[in-house]
């Protein structure tokens, strides 16, 4: 798992649910299409943090997916860290966005919007059902079938978690919020699958640290 940060240049004095709406839109715009190069500040910027975290592929390296050099575009840059090294690297690169009078945002504490009011929604190949009681009966049913799936949303934007059948395969998937932040296990059974939707229904999340995750995003 990685814990992502996103540095750009803005008014830093905007409020946070403000920023949320700036980091979606730079990110539609500068990470999920091709890259540019980075802009003068963010390029300065991507330099002192690599000076301070080296940007190379060691076994220590903080970075989960490429250092900085290879995640600025335009005025914006997003970094992928170790889950491990998160605190250590964000205290770091924090104090260095204010240094270089940009703003520094943590994705993973921006209040999100419910689209329909935070109420939990579980979409099958039939449609919208209700909420199981017995959920291992449940997907034994909506998942028996190659090409069935369950997907749970808890009306936020991107953030979900679903389960489908693979030709005889279980897997198992979640997102909670950007793409960097949408993880896949495969080869689980169905009382891991009951144990993690259960889970994301009632906004738990144990379920995680009990697998292996792959993370899936436009940059692997």
């Amino acid at each position: 798992m990685s814990y992502d940060f996103a540095i750009w240049e803005s008014d830093a004095s905007t409020g946070e649910h403000d920023a949320a709406a700036t980091f979606e839109e730079l990110f539609a715009r500068y990470l999920e299409a091709d890259l540019v190069a980075p802009t003068a500040k963010i390029q300065t910027y991507s330099d002192a943090l690599a000076a301070r975290f080296p940007d190379d592929e060691s076994e220590d390296t903080p970075w989960a997916a490429g250092g900085p050099s290879s995640n600025c575009s335009g005025p914006i840059l997003y970094v992928a860290v170790r889950y491990s090294r998160a605190d250590e690297v964000g205290v770091v690169a924090e104090r260095l966005a204010q240094e270089h009078d940009l703003v520094f945002f943590d994705p993973q504490k921006a209040p999100r919007t419910p689209a329909n009011g935070g109420e939990v929604t579980i979409t099958t190949s039939r449609g919208t059902v209700a909420l199981p009681d017995r959920w291992v009966s449940f997907l034994s049913q909506e998942l028996r079938n190659f090409g069935g799936y369950v997907v749970v949303d808890r009306g936020r934007d991107h953030v979900f978690a679903q389960a489908r059948n693979d030709n005889g395969t279980l897997t198992l998937e979640y997102r909670d919020g950007s793409p960097r932040q949408h993880y896949q296990v495969q080869g689980v059974d169905l009382g891991d699958v009951a144990e993690a939707l259960s889970q994301w229904a009632e906004n738990h999340r144990h379920f995680i640290d009990k697998h292996t995750w792959q993370r899936l995003t436009l940059w692997d």
